[in-house]
């Protein structure tokens, strides 16, 4: 995943919520995906969401659907590590 700015680094977040969507505009899900850039100066320091860019959000209902999502976003997927593997969540 490229960013579009230099001096950047995008990031991709796949969550699994706990809890139905709040918002009506949200639909039903599984997991939620945020997509977001962050200047590489501040990875190192406590960032808010005021410091990303480009920010979107994508929603899939199953596990399928999410690999599916990711293809679509030109995601190795074999670049992601085991869940049992990682550290986080805590």
């Amino acid at each position: 995943m490229e960013p579009t700015l230099d001096g950047y680094r995008r990031w991709l977040a796949i969550y699994q919520p706990k809890h139905e969507p709040i918002r009506d505009c949200v639909p039903a899900h599984v997991y939620s995906v945020l997509d977001f850039e962050i200047e590489k100066t501040k990875m190192d320091d406590y960032f808010s969401g005021e410091d990303l860019i480009n920010e979107r959000r994508y929603y899939a209902k199953t596990e399928e659907g999410l690999f599916s999502l990711l293809e679509s976003l030109n995601i190795d997927l074999g670049k992601f590590t085991y869940p049992w593997k990682c550290d986080y969540p805590l």
